[in-house]
């Protein structure tokens, strides 16, 4: 039987080779496989449905590469969120967070322990994206979470998509 540790491990391994097939598909840059050398010789229906179709497979694999690379971040910020002066939510160092960012945040969840046989409440990071309803911003996913003095954790600057006050 597998642990996290192995399927951690494989799921390396499966983001390395993904990066691979992104680049030698040159999926990024074009956005389709023109990027192909013998592109412009294809011409069976077998092939234009093959193309078609690696790049819907492309495009997936492009949103599973950022998943995983997501994890290799570091946290450079875990801490508490509160309303600023200009109604968004900020982190103590002065993180601050807006529609369509991403947050990174702790919330509970009831799961199973298995050495007890029982329920209990346990905590889970959770990643989503913030948004406005017009009155006030919510989690996606999470409406009924309350961002006021929310736990949350910001990842390396390369993955961080708000805005820090700071550099304004």
């Amino acid at each position: 039987m597998a642990t996290l540790q192995r399927l951690k491990d494989e799921m390396e391994t499966l983001q390395k080779q993904i990066e691979t097939v992104l680049s030698i598909s040159e999926y990024r840059e074009n956005e389709d496989l023109s990027g192909l050398s013998d592109y412009a010789q294809i011409q069976s229906a077998d092939e234009r449905q093959r193309i078609g179709t690696y790049q819907q497979i492309l495009g997936r694999l492009e949103k599973i590469q950022e998943s995983l690379s997501y994890y290799e971040k570091p946290v450079k910020e875990v801490s508490r969120i509160s309303r600023n002066e200009d109604g968004r939510y900020e982190t103590e160092r002065g993180h601050y967070f807006t529609s369509g960012n991403v947050i990174e945040f702790l919330r509970t969840e009831q799961v199973f322990n298995y050495g007890t046989s029982q329920y209990e409440d346990a905590d889970i990071w959770t990643k989503s994206r913030i948004e406005h309803n017009g009155t006030d911003y919510y989690i996606v996913g999470y409406p009924d979470v309350s961002l006021s003095n929310l736990q949350v954790r910001i990842r390396g600057e390369a993955g961080w998509q708000g805005i820090s006050r700071k550099s304004r």
